[in-house]
């Protein structure tokens, strides 16, 4: 009867010595776990913590296991608890499964600057290519878009921080931020006049919220591309012969935060006056106006109809460009053919 007794007992207290690592887990590369065991001994116990296949390196020697795993992967970890000695010594041990994912990365590149209403993007880069992207604005859990590739929202003028989150796999993310300016984009206008001619005036009357215009292009239509000015306020001769034309004159402008606007606007050149000559009494000199050399032919008061001392102004045998105006301001430009009659001895050759 001692006999059962004393096994009983021995049974009984081997029975009572237990150890709990509690469940299997999955983390994040870099996320520390922090993992408190459960044990029953009768007596007093030591606890040793390892990497299975590595018992000889103890991680922790209490019930609390505190570490942060470098790489990722699978791994075991086992708690070891010994207490009593001889009959009654007792070693229990318990697995935990921990599954460390990857950590993810993201980059949302560096600060912008953006025009105002138009269309620019910015893409992150990220790593592991299986991950959720979505964007906010800062301080706002509302996701303004999904996806690497952002659109700026570029209506409004200012500063504004964006953050880039990725979570990947459902347990582990990462996140940037990124700084975006906004800059106003200018207004581009102008206005033209005429004296009833090829010599046209324009006006840039453009403008921009903040900063200065810095830049213009103006292209006047008559088939060369590019800009054929660059300064705001020029002055365009349209071709001969463009009289009842249509062109189409385009602004291009520029402020100093380097934001463009266009405009084009559709015109059509009004129709020249003809020079009558039949009855005019043509006389013949050389005069200077503003430093280009006219030959003078003939007079009625004030006004004098003269012709222009170049040969790009010959256009046939009969036919020449001619000016009307006043000695002090050739205002108009105008086309005239030449009855054959005066034409002889009045114009010296084709000049």
């Amino acid at each position: 009867m001692l006999l059962i007794l004393v096994l009983f007992f021995q049974f009984n207290a081997i029975s009572q010595c237990s150890v709990s690592a509690g469940n299997d887990t999955t983390v994040c590369q870099g996320q520390p776990i922090i993992r408190i065991a459960t044990y029953v001994t009768q007596t007093a116990a030591t606890i040793q913590w390892y990497l299975d296949g590595n018992p000889s390196s103890t991680l922790s020697s209490t019930t609390t296991l505190n570490i942060t795993p470098s790489a990722s992967g699978i791994f075991y970890y086992i708690i070891k608890v010994n207490s009593g000695s001889g009959a009654t010594l007792c070693t229990v041990t318990d697995t935990i499964k921990v599954t460390v994912n990857p950590r993810p990365r993201i980059n949302a590149g560096s600060n912008q600057s953006a025009c105002q209403k138009t269309n620019e993007s910015i893409t992150a880069t990220y790593s592991p290519s299986n991950g959720n992207i979505n964007w906010y604005l800062l301080g706002s859990n509302t996701s303004l878009q999904a996806g690497a590739a952002f659109t700026l929202p570029t209506l409004v003028v200012g500063t504004f921080d964006y953050i880039v989150k990725i979570d990947s796999l459902g347990v582990c993310s990462a996140n940037d931020t990124v700084k975006v300016i906004v800059n106003p984009k200018p207004k581009a206008n102008f206005t033209f006049t005429s004296n009833c001619g090829r010599k046209f005036s324009f006006t840039s009357t453009s403008t921009t919220a903040t900063g200065t215009i810095t830049d213009y292009c103006w292209n006047f239509g008559t088939g060369q591309t590019g800009c054929q000015s660059d300064i705001s306020d020029p002055y365009f001769n349209f071709p001969k012969n463009s009289s009842g034309q249509t062109y189409n004159v385009r602004l291009i402008v520029t402020n100093s935060f380097g934001c463009k606007d266009t405009i084009s606007q559709a015109f059509t050149i009004g129709e020249f006056p003809i020079a009558e000559l039949a009855n005019a009494s043509p006389t013949q000199q050389t005069t200077i106006i503003n430093g280009e050399q006219y030959f003078y032919i003939c007079s009625s008061g004030s006004q004098q109809l003269q012709f222009l001392n170049n040969s790009q102004y010959y256009l046939s045998s009969t036919t020449y460009q001619i000016k009307w105006g006043d000695a002090s301001s050739i205002q108009n430009y105008n086309q005239t053919t030449f009855p054959a009659a005066i034409s002889t001895g009045v114009i010296i050759g084709n000049n």
